[in-house]
């Protein structure tokens, strides 16, 4: 998984302990409130990082905010940072599974998530469609791709062509 450009630098933190500290002994009880609920080592090792560092941004902003106020700013931090969508979701369900498990806050906070993003498929040029038909030299496949791509551009789909037996 690509990560966002904000993270490729170290984290500096302030050597103050802000409301918002992260160590040992919170680590654990988070994998374990994520271990009883049946995540997946992945999802662990991917959250604990999200509230990591989430940690390390709230501790880095000097003014003190509330939690509420501390999520969406680092909402934005992320979508600034030209982190996708999902990641940024990501790091909100991960903050959210910590406050509301680990340190049991009530649902009162608001967690807004960004829209989903809408990417267009990549398309290759007619003259990259005939390069690659025309690199295959097994007369039989290169066959079958022609007839597949052009029953797919006139609409016709290739259920023929799946049905074939070759």
């Amino acid at each position: 998984m690509k990560e966002c450009s904000l993270f490729n630098n170290e984290v500096h933190i302030q050597d103050h302990i802000p409301i918002y500290s992260w160590n040992e002994s919170i680590k654990r009880s988070f994998v374990h409130a994520l271990q009883l609920r049946g995540y997946s080592k992945n999802t662990i090792k991917a959250y604990c990082s999200q509230v990591h560092r989430f940690h390390a941004f709230v501790q880095q902003q000097n003014n003190w905010m509330g939690h509420e106020k501390a999520i969406q700013s680092y909402s934005l931090h992320l979508l600034h940072g030209k982190c996708s969508h999902s990641y940024v979701n990501q790091a909100l369900s991960a903050i959210k599974f910590y406050a509301q498990k680990v340190l049991l806050h009530e649902e009162t906070v608001s967690y807004v998530r960004p829209k989903k993003e809408k990417k267009l498929p990549n398309v290759l040029s007619m003259n990259e469609v005939m390069l690659i038909l025309k690199a295959l030299h097994n007369l039989k496949y290169r066959a079958i791709l022609y007839l597949t791509y052009f029953l797919r551009i006139t609409g016709r789909g290739s259920g023929p062509v799946a049905n074939s037996r070759h």
